[in-house]
């Protein structure tokens, strides 16, 4: 069987905010089968593009740098990152930020520095989590449906809509509140 890449696209206009966005939901712990390309609509010659992730938990991943490639469908270049275990380690939002820097050398410095950042948007990619130890895509799917069978049960309809439901009639009824009256139970 053959590991097709998972391609998440992310398409900035000139000024830098999303213009379009292409993604897939990652299960926790999924990696090296996961890309994350950005096209740019702005001139990106000079730029060193960065990617930064931040996890459900808070851990920041990055800045690491984002390497350049050339889409020959859509005939033009981007830049891409690949995903790693430890950036989809933790299930829940995962925070990616973008940054165009433009860098110097400084003679007072001896140093290479910033001398201008492009502000770009901030996406946000689920994380779902996953069966510790288990790979079978199946298996993370039943489990997945048993958990939201287990909440849908765990929600209590009563005080959800406002309906109370008893075998006598009640003493002050509240204006705009429902009640209903069992009249009899067959067993």
């Amino acid at each position: 069987m053959e590991n097709k890449i998972k391609t998440f696209k992310v398409y900035l206009d000139e000024k830098g905010f999303l213009k379009d966005l292409t993604f897939y939901k990652l299960i926790e712990g999924e990696h090296k089968a996961s890309r994350i390309c950005v096209y740019a609509d702005f001139n990106v010659d000079g730029f060193d593009v960065s990617i930064t992730l931040q996890r459900q938990d808070g851990f920041v991943c990055g800045a690491f740098p984002m390497l350049a490639g050339f889409d020959v469908v859509e005939n033009r270049a981007y830049h891409y990152y690949d995903l790693t275990q430890d950036d989809t380690a933790i299930a829940g939002a995962l925070q990616i930020a973008f940054k165009y820097e433009l860098y110097q050398y400084d003679e007072l410095l001896d140093d290479v520095v910033p001398t201008f950042t492009k502000p770009t948007a901030k996406i946000t990619i689920p994380i779902i989590e996953s069966l510790k130890g288990q790979d079978d895509k199946y298996l993370n799917m039943e489990y997945r449906i048993k958990k939201l069978e287990q909440e849908i049960q765990n929600i209590n309809l009563n005080e959800f809509l406002g309906i109370q439901i008893s075998f006598e009639e009640p003493e002050c009824k509240k204006k705009g509140a429902l009640w209903g009256q069992i009249i009899s139970i067959d067993n």
